[in-house]
Protein backbone atom coordinates (compact mmCIF):
# COMPACT_ATOMS: atom_id res chain seq x y z
CA UNK A 1 0.00 0.00 0.00
CA UNK A 2 1.46 3.21 -1.13
CA UNK A 3 2.15 5.69 1.85
CA UNK A 4 1.97 9.15 2.19
CA UNK A 5 5.17 11.32 2.64
CA UNK A 6 5.43 12.95 6.01
CA UNK A 7 3.47 16.47 5.61
CA UNK A 8 1.95 15.37 2.98
CA UNK A 9 -1.33 15.53 4.44
CA UNK A 10 -1.56 18.78 5.75
CA UNK A 11 -0.61 20.24 2.01
CA UNK A 12 -3.58 17.85 0.30
CA UNK A 13 -5.81 18.76 3.22
CA UNK A 14 -4.94 22.74 2.17
CA UNK A 15 -5.84 22.11 -1.10
CA UNK A 16 -9.03 20.67 -0.49
CA UNK A 17 -10.13 23.63 1.38
CA UNK A 18 -8.38 26.20 -1.33
CA UNK A 19 -10.87 24.20 -4.02
CA UNK A 20 -13.55 24.32 -2.08
CA UNK A 21 -13.09 28.44 -1.09
CA UNK A 22 -12.85 28.50 -5.01
CA UNK A 23 -15.91 26.50 -5.83
CA UNK A 24 -18.29 28.32 -3.41
CA UNK A 25 -16.54 31.48 -4.82
CA UNK A 26 -17.86 30.75 -8.21
CA UNK A 27 -21.11 29.53 -7.29
CA UNK A 28 -21.76 32.65 -5.27
CA UNK A 29 -20.77 34.40 -8.69
CA UNK A 30 -23.13 32.69 -10.76
CA UNK A 31 -25.79 33.40 -8.02
CA UNK A 32 -25.49 37.03 -8.78
CA UNK A 33 -23.87 37.08 -12.89
CA UNK A 34 -26.77 34.55 -14.17
CA UNK A 35 -29.37 36.42 -16.12
CA UNK A 36 -30.53 32.78 -17.47
CA UNK A 37 -32.67 32.57 -19.10
CA UNK A 38 -31.84 35.40 -20.86
CA UNK A 39 -28.74 35.84 -23.94
CA UNK A 40 -24.70 35.19 -22.54
CA UNK A 41 -22.21 33.39 -22.86
CA UNK A 42 -21.61 29.81 -21.79
CA UNK A 43 -20.10 29.89 -18.28
CA UNK A 44 -19.49 33.87 -18.20
CA UNK A 45 -21.18 33.86 -14.83
CA UNK A 46 -18.42 31.94 -13.09
CA UNK A 47 -16.24 35.33 -13.57
CA UNK A 48 -15.42 37.34 -10.53
CA UNK A 49 -18.99 39.40 -9.82
CA UNK A 50 -17.79 42.72 -8.21
CA UNK A 51 -20.60 42.36 -6.03
CA UNK A 52 -19.19 39.23 -3.95
CA UNK A 53 -15.59 40.77 -4.73
CA UNK A 54 -16.89 43.52 -2.12
CA UNK A 55 -18.60 40.80 0.41
CA UNK A 56 -15.23 38.43 0.12
CA UNK A 57 -13.56 41.46 1.02
CA UNK A 58 -15.32 42.63 4.25
CA UNK A 59 -15.75 38.73 5.41
CA UNK A 60 -11.78 38.81 4.63
CA UNK A 61 -11.53 41.94 6.84
CA UNK A 62 -13.70 40.71 9.61
CA UNK A 63 -12.16 37.48 9.54
CA UNK A 64 -8.73 39.15 9.83
CA UNK A 65 -9.97 41.37 12.53
CA UNK A 66 -11.34 38.17 14.29
CA UNK A 67 -14.80 39.44 13.97
CA UNK A 68 -17.36 36.78 13.55
CA UNK A 69 -20.34 37.13 11.22
CA UNK A 70 -23.43 37.56 13.28
CA UNK A 71 -26.36 34.73 12.24
CA UNK A 72 -28.68 37.60 11.49
CA UNK A 73 -25.72 39.13 9.32
CA UNK A 74 -25.19 35.47 7.20
CA UNK A 75 -29.07 35.78 6.82
CA UNK A 76 -30.07 38.71 5.66
CA UNK A 77 -27.25 38.36 3.01
CA UNK A 78 -28.79 35.02 1.90
CA UNK A 79 -31.97 37.11 1.56
CA UNK A 80 -30.17 39.47 -0.63
CA UNK A 81 -28.33 36.94 -2.64
CA UNK A 82 -31.84 35.41 -3.36
CA UNK A 83 -33.66 38.62 -3.86
CA UNK A 84 -30.91 39.52 -6.56
CA UNK A 85 -31.34 35.20 -8.17
CA UNK A 86 -34.60 36.39 -8.74
CA UNK A 87 -34.26 39.97 -10.21
CA UNK A 88 -31.66 38.18 -12.26
CA UNK A 89 -34.10 35.73 -13.49
CA UNK A 90 -36.93 38.19 -14.31
CA UNK A 91 -34.43 40.67 -15.87
CA UNK A 92 -33.63 37.52 -18.62
CA UNK A 93 -36.85 36.41 -18.79
CA UNK A 94 -38.38 39.93 -19.73
CA UNK A 95 -35.06 40.32 -22.20
CA UNK A 96 -35.62 36.65 -23.50
CA UNK A 97 -39.37 37.12 -24.51
CA UNK A 98 -39.69 41.69 -25.06
CA UNK A 99 -35.99 41.91 -26.13
CA UNK A 100 -35.68 44.81 -23.06
CA UNK A 101 -34.91 44.72 -19.60
CA UNK A 102 -37.31 44.53 -17.06
CA UNK A 103 -38.95 47.64 -15.34
CA UNK A 104 -40.04 47.08 -11.78
CA UNK A 105 -42.36 50.42 -12.39
CA UNK A 106 -43.57 49.24 -15.12
CA UNK A 107 -43.34 45.05 -15.02
CA UNK A 108 -44.39 44.22 -11.88
CA UNK A 109 -47.96 45.10 -12.21
CA UNK A 110 -48.12 42.31 -15.38
CA UNK A 111 -47.65 39.90 -12.84
CA UNK A 112 -51.30 38.89 -12.23
CA UNK A 113 -51.24 39.24 -16.26
CA UNK A 114 -48.47 36.89 -16.39
CA UNK A 115 -50.40 34.39 -14.11
CA UNK A 116 -53.59 34.04 -16.03
CA UNK A 117 -51.68 33.58 -19.57
CA UNK A 118 -50.08 30.48 -17.89
CA UNK A 119 -53.40 29.63 -16.50
CA UNK A 120 -54.71 29.34 -20.05
CA UNK A 121 -51.81 27.67 -21.93
CA UNK A 122 -50.38 25.20 -19.68
CA UNK A 123 -52.92 22.42 -17.97
CA UNK A 124 -53.09 22.53 -14.56
CA UNK A 125 -51.19 19.44 -13.19
CA UNK A 126 -48.23 21.05 -15.33
CA UNK A 127 -48.62 24.13 -13.89
CA UNK A 128 -48.79 23.04 -10.37
CA UNK A 129 -45.54 20.86 -11.18
CA UNK A 130 -43.95 23.79 -12.74
CA UNK A 131 -44.49 26.22 -9.17
CA UNK A 132 -43.73 23.22 -6.96
CA UNK A 133 -40.28 22.34 -9.16
CA UNK A 134 -39.05 26.51 -8.68
CA UNK A 135 -40.21 26.76 -5.18
CA UNK A 136 -38.03 23.58 -4.55
CA UNK A 137 -35.43 25.43 -6.88
CA UNK A 138 -35.29 28.79 -4.96
CA UNK A 139 -34.91 26.22 -1.64
CA UNK A 140 -31.98 24.31 -3.37
CA UNK A 141 -30.46 27.75 -4.46
CA UNK A 142 -30.74 29.63 -0.44
CA UNK A 143 -29.47 25.75 0.95
CA UNK A 144 -26.41 26.19 -1.44
CA UNK A 145 -25.63 29.44 -0.98
CA UNK A 146 -25.82 29.22 3.14
CA UNK A 147 -23.23 26.63 2.73
CA UNK A 148 -20.96 28.84 0.34
CA UNK A 149 -21.03 31.63 2.45
CA UNK A 150 -20.20 29.67 5.34
CA UNK A 151 -17.20 27.58 3.47
CA UNK A 152 -15.92 31.37 1.90
CA UNK A 153 -16.19 32.61 5.68
CA UNK A 154 -14.18 29.95 7.32
CA UNK A 155 -11.88 30.23 4.67
CA UNK A 156 -11.03 33.49 4.92
CA UNK A 157 -10.95 33.91 8.90
CA UNK A 158 -9.67 30.26 9.73
CA UNK A 159 -5.66 30.40 10.86
CA UNK A 160 -5.00 27.27 9.12
CA UNK A 161 -6.59 28.41 5.52
CA UNK A 162 -6.53 32.49 4.91
CA UNK A 163 -3.32 32.96 4.06
CA UNK A 164 -4.19 30.42 0.79
CA UNK A 165 -7.44 31.63 0.28
CA UNK A 166 -6.70 35.48 0.59
CA UNK A 167 -3.61 34.39 -1.73
CA UNK A 168 -6.10 32.47 -4.25
CA UNK A 169 -8.34 35.80 -3.88
CA UNK A 170 -5.95 38.57 -4.71
CA UNK A 171 -4.60 36.80 -7.90
CA UNK A 172 -7.75 35.96 -9.47
CA UNK A 173 -8.70 39.44 -8.89
CA UNK A 174 -5.25 41.48 -10.27
CA UNK A 175 -5.44 38.14 -12.78
CA UNK A 176 -9.11 40.05 -13.99
CA UNK A 177 -7.84 43.12 -14.09
CA UNK A 178 -4.89 42.58 -16.25
CA UNK A 179 -6.64 40.34 -18.84
CA UNK A 180 -9.81 42.29 -18.74
CA UNK A 181 -8.43 44.67 -22.06
CA UNK A 182 -8.75 41.08 -23.98
CA UNK A 183 -12.46 40.40 -23.03
CA UNK A 184 -14.54 41.02 -25.99
CA UNK A 185 -17.28 43.03 -25.73
CA UNK A 186 -20.82 42.42 -26.28
CA UNK A 187 -23.78 44.23 -27.28
CA UNK A 188 -24.89 44.13 -23.34
CA UNK A 189 -23.25 46.77 -21.27
CA UNK A 190 -25.11 46.14 -17.95
CA UNK A 191 -23.10 41.98 -18.37
CA UNK A 192 -20.20 42.32 -17.24
CA UNK A 193 -17.52 45.27 -16.65
CA UNK A 194 -14.02 43.52 -18.45
CA UNK A 195 -13.89 40.14 -16.82
CA UNK A 196 -15.76 41.02 -13.79
CA UNK A 197 -19.39 40.42 -13.45
CA UNK A 198 -21.41 44.04 -13.77
CA UNK A 199 -22.80 44.81 -9.89
CA UNK A 200 -26.42 44.56 -9.46
CA UNK A 201 -26.49 48.05 -7.55
CA UNK A 202 -26.06 50.73 -11.08
CA UNK A 203 -29.40 48.48 -11.86
CA UNK A 204 -31.56 48.97 -8.41
CA UNK A 205 -29.96 52.42 -8.65
CA UNK A 206 -31.93 53.05 -11.92
CA UNK A 207 -35.32 51.13 -10.80
CA UNK A 208 -35.42 53.37 -7.12
CA UNK A 209 -34.72 56.16 -9.45
CA UNK A 210 -37.67 55.58 -11.97
CA UNK A 211 -39.70 54.73 -9.02
CA UNK A 212 -39.04 58.24 -7.66
CA UNK A 213 -39.71 60.09 -10.91
CA UNK A 214 -42.46 57.84 -11.23
CA UNK A 215 -45.28 61.21 -10.68
CA UNK A 216 -43.06 63.68 -13.16
CA UNK A 217 -42.98 60.33 -15.71
CA UNK A 218 -47.09 60.26 -15.49
CA UNK A 219 -47.35 64.35 -16.05
CA UNK A 220 -45.01 64.05 -18.97
CA UNK A 221 -46.97 61.43 -20.74
CA UNK A 222 -50.66 63.62 -20.12
CA UNK A 223 -49.20 66.22 -21.41
CA UNK A 224 -47.93 64.20 -24.59
CA UNK A 225 -51.26 63.06 -24.67
CA UNK A 226 -52.94 66.06 -24.58
CA UNK A 227 -50.98 67.56 -27.19
CA UNK A 228 -51.22 65.33 -29.92
CA UNK A 229 -54.71 65.47 -29.18
CA UNK A 230 -54.55 69.12 -29.92
CA UNK A 231 -52.92 68.05 -33.35
CA UNK A 232 -55.50 65.50 -34.21
CA UNK A 233 -58.46 68.13 -33.35
CA UNK A 234 -56.57 70.32 -36.20
CA UNK A 235 -56.01 68.19 -38.78
CA UNK A 236 -59.08 67.30 -41.59
CA UNK A 237 -60.85 64.44 -39.62
CA UNK A 238 -63.95 63.84 -41.50
CA UNK A 239 -63.63 60.92 -43.62
CA UNK A 240 -65.55 61.66 -46.64
CA UNK A 241 -63.35 60.44 -49.34
CA UNK A 242 -64.58 57.19 -47.89
CA UNK A 243 -68.48 58.02 -49.03
CA UNK A 244 -69.71 55.95 -46.26
CA UNK A 245 -67.81 52.88 -47.33
CA UNK A 246 -67.56 49.76 -44.39
CA UNK A 247 -63.85 49.59 -43.10
CA UNK A 248 -62.53 46.16 -41.10
CA UNK A 249 -59.65 46.84 -39.06
CA UNK A 250 -58.03 43.79 -38.53
CA UNK A 251 -55.44 43.29 -36.14
CA UNK A 252 -53.59 39.96 -36.32
CA UNK A 253 -52.24 38.61 -33.23
CA UNK A 254 -48.00 38.48 -33.27
CA UNK A 255 -47.91 39.24 -36.81
CA UNK A 256 -44.29 40.73 -37.62
CA UNK A 257 -41.85 41.90 -39.73
CA UNK A 258 -39.38 38.49 -38.89
CA UNK A 259 -42.25 36.92 -41.51
CA UNK A 260 -40.46 38.82 -44.33
CA UNK A 261 -36.94 39.13 -42.95
CA UNK A 262 -36.37 35.46 -41.51
CA UNK A 263 -35.56 33.14 -44.53
CA UNK A 264 -37.52 29.90 -43.34
CA UNK A 265 -40.18 32.12 -42.42
CA UNK A 266 -40.86 33.99 -45.54
CA UNK A 267 -40.02 30.55 -47.70
CA UNK A 268 -43.26 29.01 -46.16
CA UNK A 269 -45.64 32.12 -46.27
CA UNK A 270 -44.52 33.01 -49.82
CA UNK A 271 -47.18 30.92 -51.43
CA UNK A 272 -50.27 32.04 -48.82
CA UNK A 273 -48.84 35.84 -49.99
CA UNK A 274 -48.83 34.68 -53.65
CA UNK A 275 -52.32 33.69 -53.56
CA UNK A 276 -53.73 35.79 -51.60
CA UNK A 277 -52.98 38.54 -54.40
CA UNK A 278 -53.87 36.22 -57.21
CA UNK A 279 -57.21 35.45 -55.68
CA UNK A 280 -57.95 38.53 -54.41
CA UNK A 281 -56.63 40.30 -58.07
CA UNK A 282 -59.30 37.65 -59.56
CA UNK A 283 -62.26 38.87 -57.74
CA UNK A 284 -61.02 42.65 -58.67
CA UNK A 285 -59.43 44.08 -55.48
CA UNK A 286 -56.68 46.31 -55.27
CA UNK A 287 -53.99 45.69 -52.21
CA UNK A 288 -50.77 47.70 -51.11
CA UNK A 289 -48.62 47.00 -47.99
CA UNK A 290 -46.24 48.79 -45.78
CA UNK A 291 -44.40 48.29 -42.07
CA UNK A 292 -45.66 50.21 -39.03
CA UNK A 293 -43.24 50.22 -35.71
CA UNK A 294 -45.20 48.67 -33.21
CA UNK A 295 -44.70 50.43 -29.48
CA UNK A 296 -44.37 46.87 -28.20
CA UNK A 297 -42.26 43.85 -28.69
CA UNK A 298 -43.04 40.23 -27.78
CA UNK A 299 -45.91 40.46 -25.97
CA UNK A 300 -48.78 43.32 -24.21
CA UNK A 301 -51.07 44.02 -27.42
CA UNK A 302 -53.00 46.51 -25.36
CA UNK A 303 -50.14 48.92 -26.01
CA UNK A 304 -50.29 48.82 -29.34
CA UNK A 305 -54.51 48.45 -29.58
CA UNK A 306 -54.23 52.11 -27.49
CA UNK A 307 -51.00 53.51 -29.83
CA UNK A 308 -53.54 52.69 -32.70
CA UNK A 309 -56.60 53.73 -31.45
CA UNK A 310 -55.72 57.48 -30.15
CA UNK A 311 -52.43 58.39 -32.36
CA UNK A 312 -50.38 59.02 -28.90
CA UNK A 313 -47.00 56.55 -28.71
CA UNK A 314 -48.59 54.49 -25.55
CA UNK A 315 -45.40 51.79 -24.55
CA UNK A 316 -45.79 50.67 -20.73
CA UNK A 317 -48.38 50.31 -18.42
CA UNK A 318 -47.65 53.76 -16.77
CA UNK A 319 -48.46 55.57 -20.18
CA UNK A 320 -51.59 52.80 -20.59
CA UNK A 321 -52.96 54.01 -17.33
CA UNK A 322 -52.55 57.78 -18.13
CA UNK A 323 -54.32 57.34 -21.35
CA UNK A 324 -57.07 55.67 -19.61
CA UNK A 325 -57.58 57.88 -16.75
CA UNK A 326 -57.18 61.18 -19.25
CA UNK A 327 -59.91 63.38 -18.67
CA UNK A 328 -61.56 64.55 -21.19
CA UNK A 329 -61.31 60.80 -22.96
CA UNK A 330 -59.11 61.12 -25.28
CA UNK A 331 -60.02 61.66 -29.14
CA UNK A 332 -59.87 57.65 -30.86
CA UNK A 333 -60.28 56.40 -34.15
CA UNK A 334 -63.44 55.07 -33.28
CA UNK A 335 -64.87 58.33 -32.56
CA UNK A 336 -63.85 59.90 -35.62
CA UNK A 337 -65.27 57.44 -37.26
CA UNK A 338 -68.40 57.53 -34.83
CA UNK A 339 -68.64 61.52 -35.53
CA UNK A 340 -68.45 60.73 -39.31
CA UNK A 341 -71.75 58.70 -38.80
CA UNK A 342 -70.17 55.02 -38.70
CA UNK A 343 -71.60 52.41 -36.28
CA UNK A 344 -68.11 51.43 -34.68
CA UNK A 345 -67.72 47.85 -33.39
CA UNK A 346 -65.45 46.31 -31.10
CA UNK A 347 -64.13 42.63 -31.26
CA UNK A 348 -62.19 41.15 -28.96
CA UNK A 349 -62.68 37.75 -28.22
CA UNK A 350 -59.10 37.57 -25.74
CA UNK A 351 -61.24 39.96 -23.46
CA UNK A 352 -62.86 37.09 -20.92
CA UNK A 353 -64.31 39.83 -18.57
CA UNK A 354 -66.00 43.27 -18.90
CA UNK A 355 -63.70 45.64 -19.42
CA UNK A 356 -64.94 49.36 -18.31
CA UNK A 357 -62.08 50.94 -19.12
CA UNK A 358 -63.20 50.34 -22.74
CA UNK A 359 -65.27 53.08 -22.78
CA UNK A 360 -62.37 55.65 -23.41
CA UNK A 361 -62.06 54.27 -27.02
CA UNK A 362 -65.70 55.25 -28.53
CA UNK A 363 -67.47 52.25 -29.91
CA UNK A 364 -71.14 51.94 -30.39
CA UNK A 365 -70.89 47.72 -29.93
CA UNK A 366 -68.26 45.61 -28.53
CA UNK A 367 -68.34 42.11 -28.45
CA UNK A 368 -65.98 39.96 -26.08
CA UNK A 369 -65.60 36.57 -25.40
CA UNK A 370 -68.45 36.13 -23.39
CA UNK A 371 -70.75 38.46 -26.52
CA UNK A 372 -69.52 35.77 -29.13
CA UNK A 373 -71.55 32.73 -27.94
CA UNK A 374 -68.89 30.40 -28.67
CA UNK A 375 -69.57 26.49 -27.55
CA UNK A 376 -66.47 24.88 -28.55
CA UNK A 377 -62.87 24.44 -27.22
CA UNK A 378 -60.28 26.85 -26.21
CA UNK A 379 -57.40 26.33 -27.45
CA UNK A 380 -54.64 27.19 -24.85
CA UNK A 381 -54.69 31.09 -24.51
CA UNK A 382 -56.77 31.44 -27.40
CA UNK A 383 -60.30 31.74 -26.61
CA UNK A 384 -61.79 30.58 -30.19
CA UNK A 385 -61.22 30.28 -33.66
CA UNK A 386 -60.58 33.36 -35.08
CA UNK A 387 -62.60 31.74 -37.90
CA UNK A 388 -65.89 31.65 -35.91
CA UNK A 389 -64.98 35.69 -34.63
CA UNK A 390 -65.16 36.31 -38.14
CA UNK A 391 -68.00 34.46 -39.16
CA UNK A 392 -70.32 35.63 -36.20
CA UNK A 393 -69.64 39.27 -36.76
CA UNK A 394 -70.28 39.36 -40.29
CA UNK A 395 -73.80 37.63 -39.74
CA UNK A 396 -74.67 39.97 -36.83
CA UNK A 397 -72.91 43.24 -37.91
CA UNK A 398 -72.58 42.87 -41.87
CA UNK A 399 -74.75 40.38 -43.36
CA UNK A 400 -78.05 41.35 -41.65
CA UNK A 401 -77.74 45.48 -42.64
CA UNK A 402 -77.75 45.25 -46.12
CA UNK A 403 -79.89 48.29 -48.41
CA UNK A 404 -79.35 51.77 -48.41
CA UNK A 405 -80.02 54.46 -45.75
CA UNK A 406 -77.90 52.29 -42.90
CA UNK A 407 -75.23 53.75 -41.43
CA UNK A 408 -71.74 52.50 -42.55
CA UNK A 409 -69.67 50.47 -40.42
CA UNK A 410 -66.12 50.25 -38.65
CA UNK A 411 -65.38 47.33 -37.39
CA UNK A 412 -62.05 46.31 -35.35
CA UNK A 413 -61.20 42.72 -34.73
CA UNK A 414 -58.46 41.38 -32.29
CA UNK A 415 -57.21 38.11 -33.58
CA UNK A 416 -56.28 35.60 -31.36
CA UNK A 417 -55.39 32.52 -33.04
CA UNK A 418 -51.97 33.38 -33.55
CA UNK A 419 -51.04 33.94 -30.19
CA UNK A 420 -47.89 31.93 -28.46
CA UNK A 421 -47.47 29.26 -27.21
CA UNK A 422 -49.08 27.83 -30.43
CA UNK A 423 -48.96 24.31 -28.95
CA UNK A 424 -53.25 23.71 -29.78
CA UNK A 425 -54.35 25.69 -33.50
CA UNK A 426 -57.74 25.93 -34.67
CA UNK A 427 -58.31 23.88 -38.22
CA UNK A 428 -59.71 25.73 -40.78
CA UNK A 429 -63.25 24.74 -41.76
CA UNK A 430 -63.02 24.96 -46.02
CA UNK A 431 -67.10 25.72 -45.30
CA UNK A 432 -68.31 28.31 -43.67
CA UNK A 433 -71.83 27.27 -42.97
CA UNK A 434 -70.19 24.31 -41.01
CA UNK A 435 -69.62 26.71 -38.29
CA UNK A 436 -72.91 27.18 -37.26
CA UNK A 437 -74.09 29.57 -34.45
CA UNK A 438 -71.74 28.20 -31.78
CA UNK A 439 -68.68 26.65 -33.63
CA UNK A 440 -69.70 22.98 -31.63
CA UNK A 441 -67.96 21.23 -34.97
CA UNK A 442 -64.71 22.38 -33.46
CA UNK A 443 -65.36 19.96 -30.51
CA UNK A 444 -65.08 17.25 -33.24
CA UNK A 445 -62.11 18.38 -35.08
CA UNK A 446 -59.29 17.71 -33.55
CA UNK A 447 -56.73 20.84 -33.24
CA UNK A 448 -53.45 21.26 -34.65
CA UNK A 449 -51.07 20.34 -32.53
CA UNK A 450 -47.07 21.42 -31.83
CA UNK A 451 -44.93 20.62 -29.24
CA UNK A 452 -44.27 23.35 -27.83
CA UNK A 453 -44.42 25.47 -24.27
CA UNK A 454 -43.24 28.36 -23.02
CA UNK A 455 -40.46 26.42 -21.64
CA UNK A 456 -38.86 26.06 -25.63
CA UNK A 457 -40.73 28.49 -27.21
CA UNK A 458 -37.44 29.20 -29.19
CA UNK A 459 -38.61 25.93 -31.19
CA UNK A 460 -41.65 27.21 -32.03
CA UNK A 461 -40.91 28.94 -35.39
CA UNK A 462 -43.09 26.36 -37.42
CA UNK A 463 -46.32 26.79 -35.07
CA UNK A 464 -46.10 30.20 -35.39
CA UNK A 465 -45.87 30.67 -38.89
CA UNK A 466 -48.77 27.43 -39.22
CA UNK A 467 -50.44 30.15 -36.83
CA UNK A 468 -50.21 33.11 -39.86
CA UNK A 469 -51.01 30.47 -42.34
CA UNK A 470 -54.07 29.56 -40.79
CA UNK A 471 -55.42 33.68 -40.29
CA UNK A 472 -53.93 35.05 -43.82
CA UNK A 473 -55.88 31.65 -45.72
CA UNK A 474 -58.92 32.55 -43.88
CA UNK A 475 -59.28 36.33 -44.04
CA UNK A 476 -58.20 35.63 -48.07
CA UNK A 477 -61.28 33.48 -47.75
CA UNK A 478 -63.58 35.90 -46.42
CA UNK A 479 -62.38 39.24 -48.07
CA UNK A 480 -62.58 37.36 -51.49
CA UNK A 481 -66.11 35.86 -50.67
CA UNK A 482 -68.03 37.77 -48.78
CA UNK A 483 -67.38 41.69 -49.33
CA UNK A 484 -68.75 42.75 -52.46
CA UNK A 485 -68.23 45.97 -51.81
CA UNK A 486 -66.13 48.85 -52.01
CA UNK A 487 -64.91 47.99 -48.17
CA UNK A 488 -61.32 48.91 -47.07
CA UNK A 489 -60.00 46.49 -45.46
CA UNK A 490 -56.80 46.99 -43.10
CA UNK A 491 -55.07 43.98 -42.39
CA UNK A 492 -52.14 44.57 -39.95
CA UNK A 493 -49.87 42.54 -36.79
CA UNK A 494 -49.69 44.20 -33.37
CA UNK A 495 -46.13 43.69 -32.55
CA UNK A 496 -43.24 41.17 -33.08
CA UNK A 497 -43.31 37.84 -31.65
CA UNK A 498 -41.42 36.50 -28.77
CA UNK A 499 -37.77 37.68 -29.42
CA UNK A 500 -37.22 34.20 -29.42
CA UNK A 501 -38.93 33.23 -32.45
CA UNK A 502 -37.27 36.72 -34.14
CA UNK A 503 -33.57 35.74 -33.25
CA UNK A 504 -33.10 39.05 -31.29
CA UNK A 505 -34.26 40.85 -34.13
CA UNK A 506 -34.40 44.88 -33.18
CA UNK A 507 -36.72 45.87 -35.67
CA UNK A 508 -40.47 46.60 -33.87
CA UNK A 509 -41.80 46.51 -37.10
CA UNK A 510 -45.18 44.68 -38.32
CA UNK A 511 -47.11 44.40 -41.93
CA UNK A 512 -50.11 46.24 -42.75
CA UNK A 513 -51.77 45.46 -45.65
CA UNK A 514 -54.80 47.54 -47.44
CA UNK A 515 -57.23 45.96 -49.42
CA UNK A 516 -60.11 47.22 -51.68
CA UNK A 517 -62.15 47.07 -54.43
CA UNK A 518 -61.67 50.77 -54.54
CA UNK A 519 -58.67 51.36 -56.11
CA UNK A 520 -59.07 54.84 -55.25
CA UNK A 521 -58.62 54.34 -52.03
CA UNK A 522 -55.41 52.25 -52.57
CA UNK A 523 -53.74 54.91 -54.97
CA UNK A 524 -53.66 56.78 -51.93
CA UNK A 525 -51.96 54.92 -50.01
CA UNK A 526 -49.28 54.09 -52.45
CA UNK A 527 -48.84 57.63 -52.84
CA UNK A 528 -47.95 57.82 -49.06
CA UNK A 529 -45.58 55.20 -49.80
CA UNK A 530 -47.26 52.05 -49.79
CA UNK A 531 -45.94 48.84 -52.53
CA UNK A 532 -48.68 47.16 -54.55
CA UNK A 533 -49.21 43.54 -53.40
CA UNK A 534 -48.79 41.90 -49.83
CA UNK A 535 -45.45 42.16 -49.95
CA UNK A 536 -44.15 45.69 -47.93
CA UNK A 537 -40.60 47.02 -48.97
CA UNK A 538 -37.95 45.77 -46.72
CA UNK A 539 -34.30 47.50 -45.97
CA UNK A 540 -35.20 51.40 -47.00
CA UNK A 541 -36.38 54.22 -44.74
CA UNK A 542 -37.55 53.58 -41.69
CA UNK A 543 -41.46 51.98 -40.33
CA UNK A 544 -44.07 54.86 -39.68
CA UNK A 545 -44.80 54.97 -36.05
CA UNK A 546 -47.39 53.07 -35.10
CA UNK A 547 -48.96 56.21 -33.60
CA UNK A 548 -48.59 58.33 -36.84
CA UNK A 549 -51.32 55.85 -38.98
CA UNK A 550 -54.04 57.45 -37.16
CA UNK A 551 -53.59 61.20 -38.40
CA UNK A 552 -52.46 59.16 -41.63
CA UNK A 553 -55.88 57.81 -42.14
CA UNK A 554 -57.48 60.38 -41.49
CA UNK A 555 -55.58 63.11 -43.65
CA UNK A 556 -55.80 60.40 -46.16
CA UNK A 557 -59.56 60.09 -46.40
CA UNK A 558 -60.84 64.03 -44.97
CA UNK A 559 -61.26 66.95 -47.32
CA UNK A 560 -59.62 69.43 -45.85
CA UNK A 561 -62.10 72.44 -44.49
CA UNK A 562 -63.47 74.91 -47.24
CA UNK A 563 -61.71 78.31 -47.37
CA UNK A 564 -63.75 80.96 -46.24
CA UNK A 565 -64.17 83.12 -49.45
CA UNK A 566 -62.78 86.53 -49.16
CA UNK A 567 -64.89 89.53 -49.01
Amino acid sequence: MLALRPGSRPLVASLLHLAAFLVAWAFLDAVFNLRFPGDEPTLWYVLPSIDVVVLLTLLGVAGRRGDAIPRAARVAILALALAVRIFRFADGLVERHFHRPLNFTLDVPLVPNLVGLLRSTVLLPRLLLWAALVLAGLVVVAALTWGALAIVERSLSSPLRAASARRAFVAVLVGCVMLSPLWRKRRDPDLHVGLYGASVVPRLVREVSFLRHAPEYRRERAAAIARVQGELRAIPHGLDRLHDADVLLILVESYGETVFEKPAFARRLGPVWDAFEADLGRHGFAMASSLLASPTYGGKSWLAHGTLATGVRIDDGVAYTVLLGAQPPPLTMAGFFRDAGYRTVLVQPGTTKRWPEGEVTGFDKKYYAMDLEYRGPSFRWSTMPDQYVIDFVHRREIAQRPGEGRAPLFVEYALVSSHSPWSHQPPLVDDWDRLGEGGEIFNRLPPVRYDVTWSNLGTGGDAYVTSLIYDLEMLRRYVGERIGDGTLVIILGDHQPSAEVTDDSPSPGVPIHVISRDRSFIARFLAAGYVPGMRPALGGRPPLAMELFLPQLLELFSSPPARAESK
